[in-house]
């Protein structure tokens, strides 16, 4: 009876993560560059009371054996990295990413984290921010008297200055690519860090 309630214990927990991942889920459903995350669970050990094929008499085997789990436990939560819809807003500023790759952040502690979030604002300075303030990398500086901002499809940043026809490019966006995205870790405000362990 103890091994039941334990084995049960277990699925309520394995359930309960579910749960929670999936509200949060449902709770960024209007977050830019949100990503879903998917869980995966492992069934635990098993006490093998009898195998497959041991003697059942001098002519005769067991077909099947006994076998008798003790729950399950969740291993991961997967990010599920696949291309969004993409919509015009209407602001130059606004960028979205055409297949694979994350924008650049750099974070007020020195590290460079990464965003699928492409709102972008200028700030008083004239640099190319996040919503939270935080400095795409490497910096783009707007220039006080541009009139329009125009990105390329390669990520070169272009402007149209106030008395000026012929656009001026001011540098280029440039992407961070990873073989496991899923590998990332979300750290909140569309943020993900890459974790080297040493």
């Amino acid at each position: 009876m103890m091994r039941a309630l334990y084995t049960a214990a277990t699925g309520m927990q394995a359930q309960q993560r579910n749960i929670d991942t999936t509200a949060n889920n449902l709770a960024n459903v209007n977050t830019t560059g949100f990503k879903k995350s998917t869980i995966q669970f492992q069934d635990l050990l098993y006490y093998n009371e009898r195998n497959a094929g041991v003697p059942s008499s001098i002519s005769t085997q067991v077909p099947v054996g006994i076998h008798v789990g003790h729950g399950v436990k969740y291993v991961s939560t997967d990010k599920v990295h696949t291309q969004g819809n993409m919509e015009n807003t209407g602001n130059d500023l606004d960028l979205s990413i055409d297949g694979m790759g994350f924008f650049q952040i750099l974070q007020p502690n020195g590290i460079i984290a990464y965003t699928r979030d492409g709102h972008f604002n200028v700030d008083g300075l004239g640099r190319l921010v996040t919503n939270d303030g935080m400095l795409m990398d490497p910096e783009i500086n707007i220039p006080s008297d541009t009139r329009k901002v125009q990105v390329g499809l390669d990520g070169t940043v272009s402007i149209f200055l106030r008395d000026e026809n012929l656009p001026e490019a001011l540098g280029s966006i440039q992407l961070a690519r990873f073989q496991n995205p899923s590998g990332l870790t979300p750290i909140g405000k569309n943020l993900y860090r890459q974790v080297c362990n040493t």
